[in-house]
């Protein structure tokens, strides 16, 4: 609209009402120079340039994004220092440099000198963890990061002997004496103790040295620390697949029955275990589940799985009899509408630490093997879909897997499939 471009003054610009809604103005003398006017008065000068590499959608097809790079508000910022503002913003993406991201890094850049000069806290863990400002938590939100603040808590609970200290001054010695006596400690009383949980605090931590190290490297002062050089992890074994035969499968359900018309109370753990065995889902997934998770699609239903730190949010199939068992314990147990599937008292949830009990006592009464676990369970519906004749693409999708390669194990696991195949290939033939 023409009424919406003039030459700004700071008269014309103070004379234009407060609008109804968020309104936009353009400089006729340096271009990409823009004015926005929102309904709560909120005036302020914006550079707008389309970036090259990113494209949206259009009635007309395909066509650069447009972005804008805020320069400040009116009166404070002036016409001609917004204008000298824009103008420089324009230098810079006419050479090929993103005026959003060298804002970023000088804004870094200086914070990091100004803890070089002070030897402010800027450097320490504490305070990359801490604040939004950090050059670790910018770097999580310019790539959409889903898992930071998990990544967090788990560097505060590792990292508490060194969360104050400057990282620069942190050694590879300090690390590898720390990462030695946590491996020590978590296997003193069980040799096989998993320490995924350790080495994934180390990655963590090498992603804070490394986001310091970008985020510095065009400065005066650039963070230049890399204490991991050198330093040894253990590597975790494989997951072992555990899942027991047919035979052993009807004696574990059995003996589930059996635990539940002696317990009533553990009617929630019968309901569990079939649960799992049906879907392949995940434990977690399964003790938080609410009863709007479900959906009716015609004559199926379907349990859609929320976003999690194990896995994408995905769709779940329910077997028409399970959901015939969930109908029956929603009544006989008065389940919420709204609310949790497997609800505790005062409608909190189960939690991983509360199966245990039922868990051990059907795992000596079906006499399982000693490394058959809960999340075993898993394991063996993925086996027994493969002996079904389910396609590991389709079982792929069942599991939720991100890499084909990890749904792949359970077929290394069960050479008779392969011969299985052979023999169906070779019918007909001879």
């Amino acid at each position: 609209m023409a009424h919406n471009r003039f030459a700004f003054t700071a008269d014309r610009l103070r004379r234009i009402k407060r609008p109804e809604r968020l309104e936009r103005y353009y400089d006729t003398k340096t271009p990409g120079l823009m004015f926005v006017i929102t309904p709560n008065d909120a005036r302020t000068f914006y550079f707008a340039f389309s970036s090259p590499e990113l494209f949206v959608e259009s009635t007309k097809g395909l066509r650069k994004k447009t972005r804008q790079l805020t320069l400040g508000r009116f009166p404070s910022l002036t016409v001609d220092q917004a204008r000298k503002a824009c103008s420089d913003a324009a230098a810079l993406l006419a050479s090929d440099i993103d005026p959003m991201e060298w804002r970023r890094r000088k804004r870094v850049e200086t914070q990091l000198e100004a803890a070089v000069n002070e030897d402010s806290a800027l450097w320490t863990l504490r305070y990359q963890l801490d604040n939004d400002d950090s050059a670790y938590w910018r770097n999580a939100k310019r790539r959409q990061l889903k898992t930071t603040d998990n990544a967090v808590s788990v560097m505060r609970k590792h990292f508490t002997w060194m969360i104050d200290h400057r990282l620069e001054d942190i050694t590879g010695a300090d690390l590898q004496v720390w990462y030695d006596g946590a491996i020590s400690e978590k296997r003193a009383s069980d040799k096989d103790a998993k320490i995924g949980g350790i080495n994934r605090a180390v990655a963590y931590l090498q992603g804070v040295y490394r986001q310091l190290r970008e985020a510095t490297a065009f400065s005066d002062h650039p963070f230049t620390a890399t204490p991991f050089i050198g330093f040894h992890t253990v590597s975790e074994p494989k997951e072992k697949i555990t899942f027991i035969e047919p035979e052993q499968q009807s004696i574990m359900l059995d003996a589930v029955d059996e635990l539940v018309e002696g317990r009533p109370d553990w009617a929630w753990f019968g309901l569990l275990v079939r649960f799992a065995l049906a879907t392949g889902c995940r434990r977690g997934e399964m003790l938080s589940a609410k009863t709007d998770q479900f959906e009716k699609r015609g004559d199926r239903v379907l349990f859609h799985v929320p976003e999690n730190k194990a896995s994408r949010p995905h769709n779940v199939p329910i077997n028409p009899k399970l959901w015939k068992l969930i109908e029956e314990y929603r009544v006989q147990h008065g389940v919420k509408s709204d609310g949790f599937l497997f609800p505790r008292a005062r409608g909190a949830t189960y939690k991983d630490r509360d199966i245990r009990d039922q868990w051990k006592a059907l795992h000596e009464k079906a006499e399982l093997p000693a490394d058959f676990t809960f999340h075993s369970l898993r394991h063996q519906f993925a086996v027994n879909a493969l002996k079904a004749g389910v396609r590991i693409e389709t079982l792929r999708e069942l599991m939720n897997h991100a890499n084909i390669a990890t749904t792949q194990r359970y077929a290394h696991v069960l050479p008779e499939t392969k011969v299985d195949a052979i023999d169906k290939i070779g019918e007909g033939l001879f």
